[in-house]
């Protein structure tokens, strides 16, 4: 916990986009996954979602050319859904993990209720 503007939500993506990729820096001696994760990023709305975990993972959520200039690159991203409802959120990612598998990541919102937070088993 910590006030705003302070790097949570930015080392929050940056760890995740590690565990997508499989890309680490030398230095990471946290977990390291050689195989695909599969998870979930979520904020409190759907456009809090948007505007902060995935416009730090995947780039500006209102300009499409520019997705793939957040903290996962563009040559790992291989495609993306949208969301219903809200303009420009996106529903999942898939992302090329280096062991040749594909990861994936949802985007979620506290704000669908627990009936949306239940199911698959995550990293």
């Amino acid at each position: 916990m910590a006030g705003n503007q302070l790097g949570k939500s930015v080392a929050g993506a940056a760890e995740v986009s590690m565990h997508l990729t499989g890309l680490y820096p030398d230095w990471w001696c946290g977990r390291r996954f050689d195989r695909p994760t599969h998870g979930w990023a979520a904020s409190d709305t759907g456009e809090t979602t948007r505007d902060n975990v995935q416009a730090k993972l995947i780039g500006p959520p209102e300009t499409e050319r520019l997705w793939g200039t957040g903290f996962i690159p563009k040559a790992r991203l291989l495609d993306t859904k949208r969301a219903m409802g809200t303009a420009n959120l996106l529903d999942n990612a898939t992302v090329q993990h280096v062991s040749g598998g594909v990861s994936t990541v949802s985007f979620k919102s506290y704000a669908q209720g627990s009936d949306k937070w239940q199911g698959p088993t995550l990293e």
